[in-house]
């Protein structure tokens, strides 16, 4: 039951912050452009689709990349440390 007080409280707490911050011009001015930039964008990947995907598809080949290469370094770096703490335990032990 209280689970749902919090839920209702912080529904209420957004829409009466959103109807404030609605009483500034330049805020109302920014949100109208966004909305209207938005929906251009929306409406174009509507008309094009294959856009979209090409886009994303583009997107996760270059997030898989740059996480290879991100994988990569650290084993190189990992390899290097296991390299150096390997030589430390020969010369300690001579």
């Amino acid at each position: 039951m209280k689970n749902k007080k919090v839920v209702k409280s912080m529904l209420i707490g957004a829409v009466v912050g959103g109807i404030v911050a609605m009483i500034d011009r330049q805020t109302r001015t920014e949100l109208i452009d966004n909305v209207k930039a938005s929906y251009s964008g929306t409406k174009y990947y509507i008309e094009h689709p294959s856009t979209a995907v090409r886009r994303f598809r583009q997107g996760y080949d270059d997030f898989a990349n740059y996480l290879s290469v991100g994988v990569n370094s650290t084993i190189k770096m990992l390899t290097q440390i296991e390299e150096t703490l390997d030589a430390l335990e020969k010369k300690n032990e001579n």
